[in-house]
């Protein structure tokens, strides 16, 4: 499993200085497949010409080509044996990166100083932020959808300050999205960088809706770390390294039909992308418990995603959504799916479900739950630019009818009827066995001796 790498609690990183150094860090594959006969001369004309390094401005070069001659003024060159794959070479860069803020360019698309400069701006008023730039993404309710942005980041123009890069361990990486996984669980924030457009859902032309599954283009390896990619949620019914959801049933004071109820509805839903712990005073030493626990152990004796735990645990490491829903809620079929595009459109760290009188169902993003811990300022433990919000229960709970105005008191005059007909049935019980004296009360009524009424029943 991917190492658990937190955010550390408050304060996170030192702000940057007024003059911040910056790397653009360009990778140059000249390896086999190459179609260009001097790769690297012709990056290093198109550096001088757009990105004129100089003035805190430094460009590293990652390339497989042995370079020829003296490295130009304000640009270093950086040959790594090859063969490698092509993110080896962008890992390889952003690790040996020097500057302040770090700027990761493709070699046909060099950002210009004015450009350079609007990435450095956004990380002196963001902290910790990942800032993606010439991208179109859909609109959310306060800015763009974040996994828009993710599932471009890619093919950004990308900048992070040097010191997160080097926190969630750059060089371990095997691909842009396991880079972009683990500082969002870190705590970083995703920032529309310069040339980055935001479309209303009706202008969006659906140029984000999830990378095509190429034969031979999948990384296993690579979707058993990173729940988020598209490739992985197409298929949404495999069990994974680190699951998509880490689902919590609140079993405390529930019978053992509740927890089943909620439990299996989770567990057969559309989506089975989860763990799932049961959380309950397990170890209280009444008969009662006892018979639940023993009950719930057979029954998910052989189910590998379902664990039992007397406090709620900490979130599974890497997992980025957390669901804790009271037992004898009933979601819906679709309800991960439903609530993970919810939290998107509304770029929501948190959301809130009521349930009457169990609770609420909480949907948490874990990398909103990092941010605030990484930078502080939040409100019910968001922070921004994550929101917190308040959704109908409809929308990944089942809905019975509605409770009528007069429901309590039609309750309890039920209660009081059924109490009535049981202390008349006793009554004719009593008066059978006296008339008979008892010799053919078990014939009649069906056991021995009447039972008393519980105290429940009273």
């Amino acid at each position: 499993m991917t190492a658990k790498r937190e955010a550390p609690d408050g304060g996170g990183f030192a702000p940057l200085g007024d003059r911040p150094g910056v790397t653009v860090v360009v990778p140059v594959h000249g390896g086999p497949g190459s179609c260009e006969t001097d790769p690297l001369g012709q990056v290093l004309d198109r550096i001088r010409d757009r990105v004129a390094p100089g003035e805190g401005i430094g460009v590293l070069v990652c390339t497989t080509t042995r370079a020829e001659g003296p490295e130009p003024p304000g640009v270093r060159i950086l040959t790594v044996p090859g063969p490698v794959r092509p993110w080896e070479l962008v890992r390889t860069g952003l690790a040996a990166a020097q500057g302040d803020v770090v700027l990761l360019a493709r070699p046909g698309a060099l950002p210009e100083r004015a450009e350079i400069d609007g990435h450095v701006r956004v990380h002196e008023t963001e902290h910790a932020a990942v800032t993606v730039g010439r991208v179109t993404v859909a609109a959310a309710a306060d800015g763009p959808r974040p996994d828009g942005m993710r599932d471009r980041y890619a093919e950004a123009l990308t900048s992070h300050r040097r010191d997160l890069l080097t926190a969630v361990g750059v060089g371990e990486t095997r691909a842009p999205e396991e880079l972009l996984h683990r500082m969002l669980q870190f705590g970083a924030a995703l920032v529309p960088g310069p040339g980055t457009e935001v479309l209303q859902p009706a202008e969006d032309d659906g140029a984000e809706a999830g990378a095509q599954d190429l034969p031979g283009g999948r990384d296993p390896d690579l979707e058993h770390r990173v729940p988020w990619l598209p490739a992985r949620r197409a298929r949404p019914v495999r069990l994974w390294e680190v699951p998509f959801a880490d689902a919590v049933v609140l079993a405390a004071r529930a019978s053992a039909d509740e927890i089943r109820l909620t439990a299996d509805l989770l567990l057969g839903g559309a989506d089975r992308d989860l763990r799932l712990t049961l959380v309950g005073p397990w170890g209280a030493r009444d008969r009662a418990t006892a018979d639940t626990v023993r009950l719930l152990r057979e029954i998910y004796r052989y189910e590998p995603r379902v664990h039992m735990a007397e406090h709620v645990p900490a979130p599974v490491p890497g997992a980025p959504f957390r669901l804790s829903v009271p037992a004898g809620a009933e979601p819906v079929y679709d309800a991960v799916r439903a609530l993970a595009s919810a939290a998107d459109e509304r770029a929501a760290g948190l959301l809130v479900l009521p349930c009457g009188d169990r609770g609420s169902l909480r949907w948490e993003r874990t990398a909103a739950l990092a941010r605030n811990r990484l930078a502080g300022g939040g409100k019910d433990g968001i922070a921004p630019p994550w929101t917190a919000c308040v959704l109908d229960p409809g929308v990944a709970l089942e809905e019975g009818p509605a409770w009528p105005a007069d429901g309590p008191e039609r309750v309890r005059a039920a209660r009081r009827e059924a109490k009535a007909l049981r202390e008349n049935a006793m009554r004719w019980e009593r008066r059978i066995r006296a008339l008979t004296r008892g010799r053919a009360a078990r014939l009649l009524l069906g056991r021995s001796r009447p039972r008393p009424l519980s105290r429940r029943q009273r």
